[in-house]
């Protein structure tokens, strides 16, 4: 799955090499033979020899000629290069033809156990407390997966779940004062309305923080579509931009006191790429990331998150393709989601719960009523 940026070890390396080799040649042997051609067109007009006038004139009509022809052969021999270098079955592709074949090395994938996905979800209902990105585009599971999750926790605690959404999802669970609605392309109102929820949560966590101790539910802010959010407001210019960075405001500084006040932070993406969110290093260590895909998209969100060195270490990484490689095999339909994700510390791929329709349309998630200090969004 993974390239490696070090062909040494591949079939077709000195084939590489010799088509190095071939590119050195023709650089020099044009070097010297354009010298040559032009020392003995020079000799020759120095004979004052007229009947020498045609040969010097044939050395510098050949030697253009050669050096022309020569330097499209070196154009052609670096474009094959690196086609090479880019194509992972240049092997079949080559040696195949005329050659005897050359094996191509095949890696080890023996399967692996996976974890339990109900006994994980369960674990985290009782464990979970840090912020959370879930990155992963549509038809992946994002909503079963939130609803399971968020379903436990607000079960085994009590909590309250407020919701940014655009989408006209039910949220089967949470109340309607918890919901903030806005358009795809928010109007004044909907960025006024989003960045006023955001920020009244932060202050009732921060008031949290600041006493020391705390009595109430566990706050939840589940943003739907951050980066498109985010970039939208600030690209929109105007009296929009100071909404986009209010917005961006708002989440570092959740990420970074909220937990101390029993505030959690959800972001949903279907951005693939995690670097996307652009965290510093301080806001991404209080993030936990979830990638999920299916065999109708998302893989990539998985692999890019697994050759990722700013999330992934690489010592794990031997670990994780195997376990992806097998979750993978136990998926049961096109839907089925796969999750890779750190939820609770060490990064772990698993299937999710095989849920049918009526399964996904009975889960809801036990949510409190939000406080009514964090209603008024009018100041």
């Amino acid at each position: 799955m993974t390239s490696n940026r070090y062909p040494f070890d591949r079939v077709d390396y000195p084939l590489l090499q010799g088509i190095r080799f071939r590119r050195q040649v023709l650089t020099w042997g044009l070097g010297l033979v354009s010298w040559s051609l032009l020392l003995g067109s020079t000799l020759l007009a120095e004979e004052h020899n007229p009947s020498l006038h045609w040969a010097r004139t044939v050395l510098i009509i050949s030697g253009a000629i050669t050096a022309i022809l020569g330097r499209l052969a070196l154009e052609d021999s670096v474009k094959v290069g690196r086609a090479m270098l880019d194509h992972e079955d240049v092997a079949q592709l080559l040696w195949h033809e005329g050659t005897d074949a050359v094996e191509t090395p095949t890696i080890d994938v023996t399967p692996v156990a996976t974890l339990d996905p109900w006994e994980y979800l369960s674990r985290a209902g009782r464990e979970w407390r840090t912020h959370l990105a879930v990155l992963s585009p549509t038809d992946t599971g994002k909503s079963a997966f939130l609803y399971l999750l968020l379903g436990v926790c607000s079960r085994a605690r009590p909590t309250c779940v407020q919701v940014v959404e655009g989408k006209g999802a039910d949220w089967a669970g949470v109340p309607d004062e918890n919901i903030v609605r806005i358009n795809f392309r928010p109007s004044m109102e909907d960025a006024h309305a989003l960045c006023a929820r955001l920020h009244k949560t932060l202050d009732l966590v921060q008031n949290r923080v600041n006493a020391g101790q705390w009595d109430g539910p566990q706050l939840v802010f589940v943003l739907e579509e951050y980066l498109a959010l985010s970039s939208g407001l600030k690209r929109r210019k105007g009296v929009f931009e100071p909404y986009g960075r209010s917005l961006d405001l708002g989440v570092e500084a959740m990420a970074a006191v909220a937990r101390g006040g029993g505030g959690q932070m959800v972001l949903i993406s279907q951005s693939p790429n995690a670097d996307d969110l652009k965290f510093s290093g301080g806001v991404r260590s209080n993030f936990r990331i979830a990638c999920l895909g299916s065999r109708l998209g998302g893989f990539d969100a998985v692999e890019r998150m697994i050759d990722n060195y700013n999330f992934v270490n690489k010592r794990e990484r031997e670990r994780i393709e195997a376990e992806y490689q097998s979750a993978k095999r136990q998926l049961f339909t096109e839907r089925h989601p796969l999750i890779l994700t750190n939820l609770l510390g060490q990064w772990v791929c698993f299937p999710l719960p095989y849920l049918n329709d009526q399964h996904i349309a009975a889960l809801n998630i036990a949510s409190e009523v939000v406080p009514p200090e964090l209603l008024n969004t009018g100041d």
